[in-house]
């Protein structure tokens, strides 16, 4: 019986279903004779032995040696044994989120092997494959992914605490001032998976002494500015990138920050980001370049709201 082909339609239909169960891969060396594994769920004849794949309970019974403690995720959808793209779109938001991905197909579904002890985060970030993120205005207890989403929008290394960083911190602390904007992308999992803020940084708190306090963090010009600008902040969850919705996000906060009286919003970019021609194809304008907090360049722009406004 033929299966599902369309990459689109098999992953809208992934219907991801995590087993509770904890399974081990353990190899029977040739020759060697043990009693039939009656739970093993994958079997695979090798030259160095016979894989197998099974509870971890009954490898240790069964003297096996075995590794990588995993949980078994079944992918609903029936797609066609010959189809193409659905294993490395899988593999590919999984890798960008640091999971591994053992994918065995059956004739009726794909089972995807995950480590234990990140398997309810695998099993969202393939439930976030299947349909569009919901959007919805940033509110102040969202306090806590919108650091998240720092992160990602800063291009953070895992040495960096955007809380402590006195550039970046000023994106979100205390989120939920007047006039903070924001949209947040809820994915199918329920988590939040993308959002675009923007707050006038440089007006916080007496601009010119945050300025300062930004130059003797890192040297250079990557100071915000003293205006009452809103400067933006847009990021997403590695597995979500190229999937459009930077887009989607971005748009729907320049409809909020007009319809709330802004004028204009400004954004600074890495000169290498590819996110620059979606900046430049929502109506963003070069204006100037500075030194960013790594010592590199990033391109100012901004974008009128409303007719007159720059």
């Amino acid at each position: 019986m033929p299966g599902e082909t369309d990459l689109d339609v098999m992953l809208a239909g992934l219907s991801p279903e995590l087993e509770p169960t904890e399974y081990v891969y353990a190899t029977v060396p040739i020759g060697v004779v043990v009693p039939v594994a009656e739970s093993a769920v994958v079997r695979v004849a090798e030259a160095e032995g016979t894989t197998l794949v099974l509870p971890v309970a009954e490898a240790i019974g069964l003297g096996l040696q075995h590794e990588f403690p995993c949980q078994r995720i079944t992918l609903r959808v029936h797609s066609d044994l010959a189809a193409v793209g659905l294993t490395a779109a899988i593999s590919t938001a999984l890798a960008a989120e640091g999971l591994p991905a053992n994918v065995v197909a059956g004739f009726w579904h794909d089972h995807v092997f995950v480590p234990a002890d990140r398997a309810a985060d695998a099993h969202a970030v393939l439930l976030d494959l299947t349909a569009p993120a919901t959007l919805r205005t940033a509110i102040a207890s969202d306090e806590a992914d919108l650091w998240r989403m720092l992160r990602h929008a800063a291009w953070a290394d895992d040495g960096e605490q955007p809380e402590t960083d006195p550039y970046l911190r000023r994106y979100v602390e205390g989120w939920g001032r007047p006039g903070d904007a924001g949209i947040v992308a809820i994915g199918p999992s329920g988590r939040v998976i993308g959002a675009a803020f923007a707050r006038a940084l440089g007006a916080l708190d007496g601009g010119d002494q945050n300025d300062a306090n930004d130059r003797d963090h890192g040297g250079g010009d990557h100071s915000h500015d003293t205006d009452d600008v809103p400067e933006l902040a847009i990021g997403t969850i590695p597995s979500q990138r190229g999937r459009g919705l930077g887009g989607r996000m971005l748009e729907a906060l320049l409809t909020e920050m007009a319809a709330a009286g802004h004028a204009t919003l400004r954004l600074d970019v890495r000169d290498t980001n590819p996110a620059i021609r979606l900046y430049e194809r929502l109506g963003f304008e070069r204006t100037r370049t500075r030194t960013n907090r790594v010592g590199t360049t990033s391109i100012v722009m901004e974008r009128a709201l409303r007719p007159g406004a720059g």
